[in-house]
């Protein structure tokens, strides 16, 4: 478990980093590798991957990992994802969850959590990445949460600029 004040530290420069970096093509990639390098060790995640909404799936689009964990295209209509947009996020804790996103057989030590960021509607992203052994549900909810919310202030507030 992480210390409060470290978390929120580490919190609001990440939040700062997300309203001030200036958007460019590589603007959610470079969000995916600064989530992992600053709360990755703390909150026991690795290996991100995004994944960008082309027609009717989403097409995997980069991943922090040396090689890609997760299937390199998610199909829109699945249950799971439909979850994912209900929720606006969900941690895949059972093992049919953990089955949908590995591209090979499931591994045991990572556990799946995804959170779907959005520019308006025609416009969505995947964000997901592994929890590997010793993660905790609220540490990784509260980081999750206010990191979605703060990419989809951001997002609305570029495209009503652009």
């Amino acid at each position: 478990m992480i210390e409060p004040k470290v978390f929120y530290r580490k919190m609001d420069r990440l939040l700062t980093e997300i309203s001030d970096l200036r958007s460019k093509d590589d603007f959610l990639e470079t969000i995916v590798q600064q989530l992992e390098e600053v709360f990755g060790d703390a909150l026991h995640m690795h290996s991100g991957h995004l994944y960008e909404e082309k027609g009717r799936q989403f097409e995997l689009q980069s991943h922090t990992s040396p090689r890609c964990l997760f299937v390199p295209a998610i199909s829109s209509d699945s249950p799971e994802v439909q979850d994912i947009v209900d929720n606006s996020g969900r941690i895949f804790e059972t093992d049919e969850g953990r089955a949908f996103f590995f591209a090979d057989e499931p591994k045991s030590d990572c556990t799946p959590v995804a959170i779907i960021v959005s520019k308006g509607p025609v416009q969505r992203w995947l964000i997901v990445y592994c929890l590997g052994p010793g993660w905790n549900y609220e540490e990784i909810a509260f980081c999750l949460n206010g990191v979605r919310s703060a990419l989809n202030n951001r997002m609305r507030t570029d495209a009503v600029h652009s």
